[in-house]
C-alpha cells in the first residue's frame, strides 16, 4: 500500500542532491515516496539497481526483444513487424523510419513514424534483435 506521497520541488533537488539522484527532470509533477519515485498517475520509476534486478529475471532469448522495445518504445505490434522488415532500421542515421503499413492504426494519420535518438549500441542490439528469434504473439505468452 503506498503511503501519502509529497511533491518534490526543483529547490529541494538542489538542496539535496541525494534525493534527486532518484529522480527523473521531467514536465510532470512527481512524488517521492519511500519507495522510491512515483508519477503523479501512479507509476513507479525504477532507479537503476531495481532495473537491473528486473532485467537479470528476463530469459537470455527475450533479452533482445525486451531492450529494443524499452529502447524504442514501440507498440508491440510494431515491434513484431520490425523484426519481419530490418530495412526499416537505417544504421548510417541511426534511426527507425516505420511506414504506414508498420502502423496500421485505425487513427493514424502520419505518413511514416520516426524513432530517433537511439543510443550508439543501438546497432548491435537491433543485430541481435533480428538475429534472434520473432517476438512470439501476444496469446502464446512467453512460455515458448
Amino acid at each position: 500500500m503506498l503511503r501519502a506521497a509529497r511533491p518534490v520541488t526543483w529547490r529541494q533537488m538542489i538542496k539535496y542532491p541525494s534525493l534527486s539522484q532518484k529522480l527523473i527532470y521531467s514536465n510532470y509533477c512527481c512524488y517521492y515516496l519511500e519507495n522510491g519515485l512515483v508519477t503523479a498517475d501512479g507509476t513507479k520509476v525504477l532507479i537503476v539497481a531495481e532495473y537491473d534486478k528486473f532485467v537479470n529475471f528476463i530469459p537470455i532469448k527475450f533479452k533482445p526483444i525486451f531492450e529494443v522495445n524499452t529502447i524504442t518504445g514501440l507498440r508491440y505490434v510494431e515491434l513484431q513487424r520490425l523484426h519481419d522488415h530490418e530495412e526499416w532500421y537505417y544504421t548510417e542515421r541511426n534511426q527507425i523510419i516505420l511506414p504506414k503499413e508498420a502502423q496500421r492504426k485505425v487513427k493514424q494519420k502520419l505518413v511514416k513514424r520516426t524513432i530517433d535518438k537511439l543510443p550508439a549500441t543501438f546497432p548491435y542490439i537491433f543485430k541481435a534483435f533480428v538475429e534472434g528469434r520473432r517476438p512470439p504473439e501476444r496469446t502464446t505468452g512467453l512460455r515458448t
